[in-house]
């Protein structure tokens, strides 16, 4: 049998590490490059949905709480309206004698309602139902005689001047999945239509992350 010279063997053992090492750098490059993309294509999708949040945020009038100086929350269902003024440092209810408002708690109301940021907002055609499936039409729709939708719920907040800081209407509690929609505690959100919008073609809708239910007239 012949015997492969030593100087042979190591040759074709020096060109086997080689290819190996070849195959191995080839190899740490393309997962490198891979996990780059996927680094990549992470932050830009990370990237597009802060920007996107950040643009429907930008959506929602801006207003300080300490410059609304009357609140008007009202409904065409039963025809209810409150109207909240501000005077010589309190809050008072027009429709009941001028009695004084809890002035703490419209406040923190106040506050929690500029700082509401919107969760996403919901596409739709104005001449569709959506508006009115998400009870945010503000006037009553009959139809052969009978009521066919909930109103929405106007909630328009004015400053000094009585000019419109907020116009918005509540609609449809969002319910926590897999909850009883009866109960009041499992509204989790809502479906608003902000009418003084900031550019847009139509008053966008939102579902925010705040159920408003203090908002209700009772």
């Amino acid at each position: 049998m012949t015997k492969t010279p030593l100087s042979t063997f190591n040759a074709n053992h020096t060109l086997i590490r080689k290819t190996i090492r070849k195959y191995q750098a080839v190899f740490c490059l393309a997962v490198v490059t891979l996990l780059a993309l996927i680094a990549y294509g992470y932050n830009r999708q990370h990237s597009s949905e802060k920007n996107s949040s950040r643009s429907i945020s930008a959506k929602m009038p801006a207003f300080r709480p300490a410059d609304v100086k009357k609140i008007v929350v009202g409904t065409e269902l039963d025809h209810q309206t409150i109207t909240i003024f501000f005077q010589d440092g309190l809050w008072r209810v027009a429709e009941r004698g001028n009695a004084q408002a809890d002035t703490s708690f419209i406040a923190s109301f106040l506050e929690d309602l500029s700082n509401i940021k919107p969760l996403k907002e919901i596409d739709y055609i104005p001449e569709s139902d959506t508006l009115q499936s998400l009870n945010l039409l503000d006037k009553q729709v009959t139809k052969d005689g009978k009521n066919v939708n909930i109103p929405g719920i106007k909630l328009t907040l004015y400053d000094e001047s009585n000019q419109i800081l907020l116009d918005m209407t509540l609609g449809m509690g969002h319910i926590r999945p897999g909850s009883d929609p009866v109960e009041y505690s499992q509204i989790d959100g809502r479906y608003v239509l902000v009418k003084n919008a900031e550019g847009t073609d139509h008053p966008p809708v939102f579902l925010i992350g705040d159920s408003l239910q203090n908002c209700i007239p009772s």
